[in-house]
Parts: structure tokens; C-alpha cells; sequence
């Protein structure tokens, strides 16, 4: 009801971002909505991408991916990766699932971006940095991500210094 009788795109979004952890039928077609009617606008759409990356939902890591192939989203555009793909980097519940694959996803999106922006690349990086605090297991795969990416040919002096300062401390 809040998103139908808004009047402006800030009550919008506070609709969305009230909806945004639902498993609802309503939360997809809000999303949509919203998505139709502002997708000419890159700095609503970085908000928009942010809330699909920070969601709670068990389906976020899919729906990254899904939205890394929506004509909004383009890799070469610093805010908008770091809308999408900061926003899942620090989503704690995602990112740091025992199964490792928010570590395994982040780490090829660091690998992928690092040819096209060091720097966005080494920001991202930057997500592992509570290697050293982390329980045994997610510690494990952190490292064996981080190990992969320093031990990558190529490598930009960028991405090699936050990485290597994670894993030497």
C-alpha cells in the first residue's frame, strides 16, 4: 500500500527497502515496478541494486548474478558495481554462508573487475578483511579464496596490496 500511494521516489524506495527481506509475491512485483519506472535513472537504480544485494532471501546470490545481466548493470561503471556487488559484500548473512560461495563469488568478481578497474576491484577486496576474526571454517575459505587472487597472473599492484595485507596480518 505504501509503494501504490507514494507520491515521490524516496517513499517508493523506504516501501521497498520495508519489503525487501519478504518472500512475497508482492516483493517482485514492487521490484519490477519500481525497476520499470526508474531504470533511466542510474543514481535510483544504484539504490535499487544495492537493496537486491543486501537481501536476506536464501535466493540473493542468484539474483546478483541474474541482475549482472540486466541492461542497467554494467561492469564498467565504478558506482553501479559497487552498488550491486559492494551491497552483496557486505551482506553478512550471503557473503560469509558456510558454504563459501559468497567468498568464491566475490573472489571471481574481483578477478573479472581487476582488468577492467584495479581500483573497484581492490575496494571489493577489501570485503575479506575480517579474515582473521572470522571462525575456523569461513576463515579456511576466506583464505583459500584470498590465496587464489594473490596467486592470480596479472594481478594489479592494487588488488595484490589489500590482499596481501589481509592475509599477513
Amino acid at each position: 500500500k505504501q509503494f501504490e500511494e507514494a507520491t515521490n521516489m524516496t517513499d517508493e524506495l523506504g516501501a521497498l527497502a520495508a519489503i525487501n527481506d519478504s518472500k512475497s509475491e508482492e516483493r517482485k512485483k514492487v521490484m519490477g515496478q519500481f525497476y520499470e519506472k526508474w531504470k533511466h535513472e542510474t543514481l535510483v537504480i544504484q539504490m535499487w541494486l544495492s537493496l537486491q544485494g543486501s537481501s536476506s532471501l536464501p535466493d540473493t546470490l542468484s539474483n546478483v548474478k541474474e541482475l549482472e545481466s540486466s541492461p542497467v548493470y554494467d561492469k564498467t561503471i565504478p558506482n553501479i558495481v559497487r552498488s550491486l556487488l559492494g551491497a552483496y559484500a557486505n551482506n553478512n548473512i550471503h557473503f560469509h554462508s558456510k558454504d563459501g560461495l559468497g567468498y568464491e563469488y566475490i573472489s571471481e568478481k574481483i578477478l573479472e573487475l581487476d582488468s577492467v578497474n584495479p581500483q573497484v576491484a581492490s575496494r571489493l577486496a577489501g570485503a575479506f578483511r575480517p579474515y582473521q576474526l572470522m571462525v575456523e571454517d569461513n576463515r579456511k575459505k576466506m583464505e583459500a579464496q584470498l590465496i587464489k587472487i594473490k596467486a592470480h597472473p596479472n594481478l594489479s599492484k592494487n588488488v595484490y596490496e589489500i590482499v596481501s595485507k589481509i592475509l599477513d596480518n
